[in-house]
């Protein structure tokens, strides 16, 4: 005898943030530092490529980077520092490799960049190219509007689209994912039957 058990798969994403030239550039630079590095950037939804336009991009930048200076890493046992280490070994070297592609190609690397077994710098990079590995193409699927990339609302549908999950939680959509609809009747009075 077989059980059903129903399972939604929410696995990682790649959510870009575009900053126009009306913003409020202190206010973007909080929610991308946010969105970008909490959890060391290990969220579904967290930030991986900022998007600015042109005429307040040098602006951005320069505090963006003061922001990412600020965010010092370290063994996350102490809990002196905002972030602690990445996943394991393996990432924090996969991180490291693509800096150094960006770097080697011809990015400016503004802020951190540096690796200690599995704690990473909080790193920011400028002048990235899709020649990078870094660059790759994005298509993301939840947009959010003058607010950061990490946001959930209970009530509302969240997952993955291709590669990066398999079903939705949250809402109408979190019900559906877990139950199974089931067609029950009472009847009501004697029906006639035809034969």
């Amino acid at each position: 005898m077989s059980v059903y058990s129903p399972a939604l798969l929410e696995l990682g994403g790649k959510a870009p943030m575009i900053v126009l030239e009306d913003a409020d550039i202190d206010a973007a630079v909080a929610a991308a530092g946010f969105g970008a590095y909490m959890n060391q950037g290990q969220i579904c939804m967290s930030t991986e490529r900022l998007i600015v336009h042109e005429d307040i991009a040098d602006e951005f930048v320069a505090k963006m980077t003061e922001k990412v200076k600020s965010l010092k890493v370290g063994d996350p046992r102490e809990g002196k520092t905002p972030l602690g280490c990445v996943i394991d070994q393996a990432a924090a070297e996969r991180i490291e490799s693509v800096i150094r592609d960006a770097t080697d190609k011809g990015a400016a690397l503004a802020a951190g960049g540096g690796r200690t077994g599995t704690l990473v710098e909080a790193t920011l990079l400028d002048r990235v190219t899709p020649s990078m590995r870094i660059a790759k193409r994005i298509e993301s699927g939840i947009c959010h509007i003058n607010g950061p990339t990490v946001h959930d609302e209970a009530q509302m549908p969240f997952g993955g689209t291709k590669n990066s999950g398999y079903g939705r939680f949250g809402g109408m959509a979190g019900v559906a994912e877990f139950t199974e609809l089931r067609w029950i009747t009472i009847q009501d009075g004697t029906p006639h039957y035809p034969i």
